[in-house]
Protein backbone atom coordinates (compact mmCIF):
# COMPACT_ATOMS: atom_id res chain seq x y z
CA UNK A 1 0.00 0.00 0.00
CA UNK A 2 1.33 3.43 -0.85
CA UNK A 3 1.81 5.71 2.10
CA UNK A 4 2.59 9.16 3.32
CA UNK A 5 4.37 7.43 6.20
CA UNK A 6 7.90 6.09 6.22
CA UNK A 7 7.56 2.28 6.54
CA UNK A 8 10.76 2.20 8.60
CA UNK A 9 9.33 4.49 11.26
CA UNK A 10 9.68 3.01 14.73
CA UNK A 11 6.48 3.09 16.76
CA UNK A 12 6.99 4.68 20.15
CA UNK A 13 5.86 2.52 23.06
CA UNK A 14 3.79 5.44 24.39
CA UNK A 15 1.70 5.68 21.21
CA UNK A 16 -1.89 4.45 21.16
CA UNK A 17 -1.47 1.20 19.26
CA UNK A 18 -5.08 1.13 18.06
CA UNK A 19 -5.83 -1.55 15.51
CA UNK A 20 -6.22 -2.23 11.83
CA UNK A 21 -9.48 -3.30 10.24
CA UNK A 22 -9.40 -4.83 6.78
CA UNK A 23 -12.91 -5.33 5.40
CA UNK A 24 -13.62 -7.01 2.09
CA UNK A 25 -15.45 -4.68 -0.29
CA UNK A 26 -18.05 -7.35 -1.01
CA UNK A 27 -18.79 -7.68 2.72
CA UNK A 28 -18.89 -3.88 3.03
CA UNK A 29 -21.56 -3.69 0.31
CA UNK A 30 -23.56 -6.65 1.57
CA UNK A 31 -23.73 -5.17 5.05
CA UNK A 32 -25.22 -2.07 3.47
CA UNK A 33 -28.08 -4.20 2.11
CA UNK A 34 -29.86 -4.23 5.47
CA UNK A 35 -32.16 -1.38 4.45
CA UNK A 36 -32.49 1.25 1.71
CA UNK A 37 -31.27 3.94 4.13
CA UNK A 38 -28.18 1.96 5.11
CA UNK A 39 -27.49 1.10 1.47
CA UNK A 40 -27.35 4.78 0.57
CA UNK A 41 -25.11 5.46 3.57
CA UNK A 42 -22.87 2.60 2.44
CA UNK A 43 -22.44 4.24 -0.97
CA UNK A 44 -21.63 7.59 0.63
CA UNK A 45 -19.15 5.88 2.96
CA UNK A 46 -17.48 4.02 0.07
CA UNK A 47 -17.12 7.34 -1.76
CA UNK A 48 -15.65 8.93 1.38
CA UNK A 49 -13.05 6.14 1.54
CA UNK A 50 -12.19 6.54 -2.15
CA UNK A 51 -11.96 10.30 -2.70
CA UNK A 52 -9.19 11.21 -0.20
CA UNK A 53 -6.76 8.62 -1.61
CA UNK A 54 -7.23 9.86 -5.18
CA UNK A 55 -7.11 13.49 -4.07
CA UNK A 56 -3.93 12.99 -2.02
CA UNK A 57 -2.26 11.30 -5.00
CA UNK A 58 -3.15 14.22 -7.28
CA UNK A 59 -1.96 16.62 -4.58
CA UNK A 60 1.44 14.89 -4.44
CA UNK A 61 1.68 14.93 -8.25
CA UNK A 62 1.11 18.70 -8.32
CA UNK A 63 3.67 19.17 -5.58
CA UNK A 64 6.24 17.03 -7.41
CA UNK A 65 5.75 18.27 -10.99
CA UNK A 66 4.46 21.82 -10.49
CA UNK A 67 6.37 22.56 -7.29
CA UNK A 68 3.38 24.09 -5.58
CA UNK A 69 1.15 23.18 -2.66
CA UNK A 70 -2.59 23.21 -3.20
CA UNK A 71 -4.79 25.45 -1.09
CA UNK A 72 -7.01 22.62 0.25
CA UNK A 73 -4.81 19.72 1.46
CA UNK A 74 -6.28 16.22 1.55
CA UNK A 75 -6.50 16.19 5.36
CA UNK A 76 -8.54 19.40 5.27
CA UNK A 77 -10.88 17.92 2.65
CA UNK A 78 -11.49 14.90 4.88
CA UNK A 79 -12.18 17.18 7.85
CA UNK A 80 -14.42 19.61 5.97
CA UNK A 81 -16.53 16.83 4.42
CA UNK A 82 -16.97 15.04 7.76
CA UNK A 83 -15.70 11.81 6.24
CA UNK A 84 -14.22 10.25 9.39
CA UNK A 85 -17.47 10.70 11.32
CA UNK A 86 -19.44 9.12 8.46
CA UNK A 87 -17.04 6.16 8.22
CA UNK A 88 -16.93 5.64 11.98
CA UNK A 89 -20.72 5.71 12.27
CA UNK A 90 -21.20 3.24 9.41
CA UNK A 91 -18.63 0.76 10.74
CA UNK A 92 -20.08 0.92 14.24
CA UNK A 93 -23.26 -0.40 12.62
CA UNK A 94 -21.51 -3.44 11.12
CA UNK A 95 -22.07 -6.50 13.32
CA UNK A 96 -19.48 -9.23 12.98
CA UNK A 97 -19.08 -12.78 14.21
CA UNK A 98 -15.88 -13.53 16.10
CA UNK A 99 -14.60 -17.06 16.69
CA UNK A 100 -12.19 -17.77 19.54
CA UNK A 101 -11.59 -21.50 19.77
CA UNK A 102 -15.00 -23.06 20.43
CA UNK A 103 -16.52 -19.72 21.45
CA UNK A 104 -18.49 -17.59 18.99
CA UNK A 105 -19.52 -14.03 19.85
CA UNK A 106 -21.06 -11.17 17.90
CA UNK A 107 -20.55 -7.46 18.28
CA UNK A 108 -19.95 -4.18 16.44
CA UNK A 109 -16.95 -4.06 14.13
CA UNK A 110 -15.93 -0.68 15.54
CA UNK A 111 -16.19 0.02 19.25
CA UNK A 112 -18.13 2.92 20.73
CA UNK A 113 -14.97 4.85 21.58
CA UNK A 114 -12.98 3.96 18.45
CA UNK A 115 -12.60 6.34 15.53
CA UNK A 116 -10.94 5.96 12.16
CA UNK A 117 -7.88 8.09 11.46
CA UNK A 118 -6.60 6.65 8.15
CA UNK A 119 -7.62 4.37 5.30
CA UNK A 120 -6.38 2.78 2.11
CA UNK A 121 -7.55 0.16 -0.40
CA UNK A 122 -5.74 -3.06 -1.14
CA UNK A 123 -6.69 -6.25 -3.01
CA UNK A 124 -10.45 -5.55 -2.85
CA UNK A 125 -10.29 -4.70 0.86
CA UNK A 126 -10.87 -1.36 2.55
CA UNK A 127 -7.97 -1.10 5.00
CA UNK A 128 -8.59 1.11 8.01
CA UNK A 129 -6.68 2.23 11.09
CA UNK A 130 -7.87 3.58 14.43
CA UNK A 131 -4.58 5.23 15.47
CA UNK A 132 -1.52 6.79 13.88
CA UNK A 133 0.57 3.81 15.05
CA UNK A 134 -1.81 1.38 13.36
CA UNK A 135 -1.80 3.58 10.23
CA UNK A 136 1.99 3.35 10.00
CA UNK A 137 1.75 -0.43 9.98
CA UNK A 138 -1.19 -0.43 7.56
CA UNK A 139 0.48 1.78 4.96
CA UNK A 140 3.70 -0.23 5.07
CA UNK A 141 1.93 -3.60 4.87
CA UNK A 142 2.86 -5.43 1.64
CA UNK A 143 1.61 -8.90 2.60
CA UNK A 144 -1.11 -10.56 0.57
CA UNK A 145 -4.53 -10.90 2.18
CA UNK A 146 -4.16 -14.69 2.29
CA UNK A 147 -0.82 -14.32 4.09
CA UNK A 148 -2.34 -11.89 6.56
CA UNK A 149 -5.20 -14.32 7.19
CA UNK A 150 -2.75 -17.15 7.86
CA UNK A 151 -0.54 -15.06 10.14
CA UNK A 152 -3.49 -13.63 12.11
CA UNK A 153 -1.44 -10.72 13.50
CA UNK A 154 -2.46 -9.00 16.71
CA UNK A 155 -4.55 -5.85 16.56
CA UNK A 156 -5.92 -6.70 13.13
CA UNK A 157 -9.54 -7.55 12.35
CA UNK A 158 -10.06 -9.16 8.94
CA UNK A 159 -13.65 -9.17 7.73
CA UNK A 160 -15.10 -11.15 4.82
CA UNK A 161 -18.67 -12.18 3.99
CA UNK A 162 -18.60 -15.13 6.37
CA UNK A 163 -17.87 -12.81 9.31
CA UNK A 164 -21.03 -10.74 8.88
CA UNK A 165 -23.52 -11.52 11.65
CA UNK A 166 -26.46 -9.61 10.18
CA UNK A 167 -27.78 -10.01 6.68
CA UNK A 168 -31.26 -9.30 5.37
CA UNK A 169 -33.01 -12.08 3.49
CA UNK A 170 -31.86 -11.89 -0.16
CA UNK A 171 -35.45 -11.90 -1.42
CA UNK A 172 -36.32 -8.97 0.84
CA UNK A 173 -33.35 -7.04 -0.52
CA UNK A 174 -34.52 -7.58 -4.10
CA UNK A 175 -37.75 -5.75 -3.23
CA UNK A 176 -35.88 -2.46 -2.99
CA UNK A 177 -32.26 -2.65 -4.13
CA UNK A 178 -33.08 -2.46 -7.84
CA UNK A 179 -34.50 1.03 -7.38
CA UNK A 180 -30.96 2.33 -6.76
CA UNK A 181 -28.97 3.69 -9.66
CA UNK A 182 -25.46 3.12 -8.33
CA UNK A 183 -23.93 5.46 -10.90
CA UNK A 184 -26.25 8.32 -9.95
CA UNK A 185 -25.85 7.72 -6.21
CA UNK A 186 -22.07 7.64 -6.49
CA UNK A 187 -22.06 10.76 -8.65
CA UNK A 188 -24.24 12.64 -6.15
CA UNK A 189 -21.89 11.82 -3.27
CA UNK A 190 -18.89 12.73 -5.42
CA UNK A 191 -20.36 16.03 -6.54
CA UNK A 192 -20.49 17.33 -2.96
CA UNK A 193 -16.73 16.86 -2.72
CA UNK A 194 -16.12 18.28 -6.21
CA UNK A 195 -18.03 21.45 -5.29
CA UNK A 196 -15.90 21.86 -2.17
CA UNK A 197 -12.67 21.18 -4.06
CA UNK A 198 -13.61 23.70 -6.75
CA UNK A 199 -14.52 26.39 -4.23
CA UNK A 200 -11.37 26.01 -2.16
CA UNK A 201 -8.53 25.65 -4.66
CA UNK A 202 -6.85 27.84 -7.25
CA UNK A 203 -8.51 27.52 -10.65
CA UNK A 204 -5.35 26.09 -12.24
CA UNK A 205 -5.32 23.23 -9.69
CA UNK A 206 -8.99 22.29 -9.88
CA UNK A 207 -8.96 20.29 -13.13
CA UNK A 208 -6.33 17.67 -12.16
CA UNK A 209 -7.77 17.33 -8.66
CA UNK A 210 -11.34 16.89 -9.87
CA UNK A 211 -10.23 14.52 -12.66
CA UNK A 212 -8.46 12.30 -10.12
CA UNK A 213 -11.48 12.21 -7.82
CA UNK A 214 -14.09 11.53 -10.51
CA UNK A 215 -11.97 8.85 -12.16
CA UNK A 216 -11.59 7.05 -8.82
CA UNK A 217 -15.29 7.19 -7.97
CA UNK A 218 -16.27 6.08 -11.48
CA UNK A 219 -14.15 2.98 -10.90
CA UNK A 220 -15.78 2.57 -7.50
CA UNK A 221 -19.23 2.74 -9.11
CA UNK A 222 -18.21 -0.04 -11.49
CA UNK A 223 -17.02 -2.25 -8.64
CA UNK A 224 -20.21 -1.66 -6.64
CA UNK A 225 -22.31 -2.47 -9.70
CA UNK A 226 -20.38 -5.70 -10.21
CA UNK A 227 -20.92 -6.78 -6.59
CA UNK A 228 -24.65 -6.01 -6.71
CA UNK A 229 -25.00 -7.77 -10.09
CA UNK A 230 -23.36 -10.91 -8.69
CA UNK A 231 -25.81 -10.72 -5.79
CA UNK A 232 -28.74 -10.66 -8.28
CA UNK A 233 -27.39 -13.75 -10.01
CA UNK A 234 -26.88 -15.55 -6.71
CA UNK A 235 -30.45 -14.89 -5.54
CA UNK A 236 -32.11 -15.70 -8.86
CA UNK A 237 -30.49 -19.06 -9.47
Amino acid sequence: MSSEYDPTTVIDASEDLGRRIYIQEQAFVRDGMQSPERFRTMIECAVSLTIPRAYAHAESELDFWEKRAIELPADDLVRDMGYRALQTSFLQGVTVRRVDGSSVTTGPLLGEHEVLVANCYFSNYYTLATSEAAAKIMFSDTSSISSIRDLAPERLTLVSLRNLAQRMSPKEVLNWVEQFDLHDETNAATQNAVDHITANNRSEDVQPLVAAVTTATTRLSGRLHSIVSSFYKEVRR
